[in-house]
């Protein structure tokens, strides 16, 4: 698992029951048929950071967690090549000197076995891809994140929308950030507000308000973000720091991403 839990992490948790229903996380029944269950939405809504939490809450009830970013196509047999070797499956003591595409195959027989093996498919847009590398058969769950909402019938996918927070979700994400702050404080719901509840563009937010704590009121950088034109705001745009999804920290160029994908292609 790449990704370090996130210690802002906060609500969601129906959605988190909802992804381990839809997995049939836990059962020990062997099943024939993958299970393939995704988490789709807009940019910047919390569908990589949800995947995170979901694996680990329930990771332990699957035989093994494999994780693979499906953002560059081509980079996909190497992930999951990879997956093969030692503090992996260590599927055998020589398995780094095998040619690559026989790793490659190793690891997809080693899928299709019985075993619950979890899946997940960081930013799999495209249905041909995931047709391509999906476990024909076996134990596997598989989860995805992807933009797409509609997956044709045949690669079974069960969707969860994933929406923008609700305002209570947005408060408790601003108060991990700054929880010297009381939950009815009237500036944070307007923050909220202006920034429509995105998960990402609230902790770009909550991370600026404590990097300037002794010199930026949430009072005055509510008046900031409403005086000039919000995405340009220097706290939604190419924000330094460590980001839990390794994703963009970038309000603009997420929605770009989302809205024209092809001009401008995730960042690895």
């Amino acid at each position: 698992m790449p990704l370090r839990p996130n210690r802002y992490f906060v609500g969601r948790e129906d959605q988190l029951k909802t992804i381990a229903s839809n997995l049939k996380a836990g059962d020990a029944t062997t099943i024939s048929e993958v299970t393939v269950a995704a988490s789709s939405g807009l940019g910047g809504v919390g569908k990589t950071q949800l995947a995170c939490e979901f694996v680990y809450r329930y990771g332990r009830y699957f035989h093994g967690v494999y994780w693979m970013s499906f953002a560059e196509p081509g980079g996909v047999p190497a992930e999951i090549a990879y997956c093969g070797g030692t503090g992996g499956m260590n599927l055998r003591p020589d398995f780094h000197t095998l040619p690559f595409e026989q790793r490659v195959r190793a690891v997809m027989a080693e899928w299709q076995s019985e075993l619950p093996w979890l899946l997940v498919f960081d930013n799999c847009e495209d249905e041909d891809l995931l047709d391509q590398w999906l476990p024909r058969t076996g134990g596997c769950r598989v989860l995805v994140t992807s933009r797409r909402g509609n997956w044709d019938p045949s690669l079974g996918v069960i969707d969860l929308p994933l929406k923008v927070f609700s305002r209570q979700e947005s408060l408790a994400l601003l108060r991990e950030y700054r929880p010297d702050l009381a939950p009815d404080d009237p500036h944070l719901n307007a923050i909220a507000d202006e920034l429509g509840d995105l998960p990402l563009a609230l902790d770009l937010a909550g991370r600026y308000l404590v990097k300037y704590r002794s010199e930026v009121t949430p009072a005055a950088y509510l008046a900031d973000i409403q005086r000039l034109e919000l995405l340009e705001h220097p706290s939604l745009r190419r924000a330094r720091g460590v980001s839990p999804t390794k994703h963009d920290m970038d309000v603009w160029r997420t929605f770009a991403v989302s809205y024209w994908p092809d001009a401008y292609p995730p960042n690895r």
